[in-house]
């Protein structure tokens, strides 16, 4: 477990701390794990946010289709009774 002196800024000694090795190394470790998962949530909140905008769009469409079949279902029937009627 050796020491290392940690200098914030050149030429001030009151920003120099004494650390051993073993903390700055397992420090440093752990500092970025916790920035590449903080990006890596960020990232993954996009993508369920546009799966959510997605899944919306999906169900629009899909009460647009079923819309649309009833109404054609509906126009077949009245001319369906208006050749009926005809004949």
């Amino acid at each position: 477990m050796h020491t290392v002196e940690i200098h914030f800024f050149d030429g001030y000694s009151a920003d120099t701390i004494k650390v051993p090795a073993m903390v700055l190394i397992s420090g440093s470790f752990g500092l970025g794990f916790i920035i590449v998962w903080f990006f890596e949530l960020l990232s993954r909140l996009k993508l369920k946010a546009q799966l959510h905008m997605r899944d919306r769009k999906i169900k629009l469409l899909e009460g647009e289709l079923t819309q649309l079949k009833q109404s054609h279902e509906l126009a077949s029937r009245s001319k369906d009774s208006t050749s009926f009627l005809d004949a």
